[in-house]
């Protein structure tokens, strides 16, 4: 089987790029190449700059011409189960009736200084 991938970066490794997609029939082997520096150069660089590689998203049946469409569309923010929960996370943070709510997303805690945060007890 094929598959469309998605990989999110917590730092960007390059400019404002949070973003990896890619195409493979080995995904399992992809991830692993990936994580380990020998993969895209954007990946590269991301495991030699001790940045976190989330796989965000994948798409059994992938093939090139969907990871072509894919890239041409530019909306990876869109595509990415990070970045769609951290807005939801950010949206909850300043509360629709003006209060703060503590939003836990993950292992990842919101990390803003007026909210509680648990590795500072």
């Amino acid at each position: 089987m094929a598959w469309c991938y998605l990989i999110h970066f917590d730092s960007p490794p390059r400019g404002k790029q949070r973003h990896y997609l890619g195409y493979t029939s080995n995904l399992a082997q992809r991830w692993g190449d990936h994580q380990a520096g020998h993969g895209s150069d954007l990946t590269k660089l991301a495991a030699k700059q001790g940045a976190r590689m989330t796989l965000a998203r994948v798409w059994p049946n992938g093939s090139r011409d969907l990871e072509i469409k894919l890239k041409q569309s530019g909306h990876f923010e869109r595509n990415c189960a990070v970045c769609m929960m951290n807005a939801i996370a950010e949206a909850l943070t300043v509360g629709e009736f003006g209060r703060e709510v503590n939003v836990r997303v993950g292992a990842k805690i919101n990390r803003r200084p007026d909210m509680y945060n648990p590795d500072n007890e």
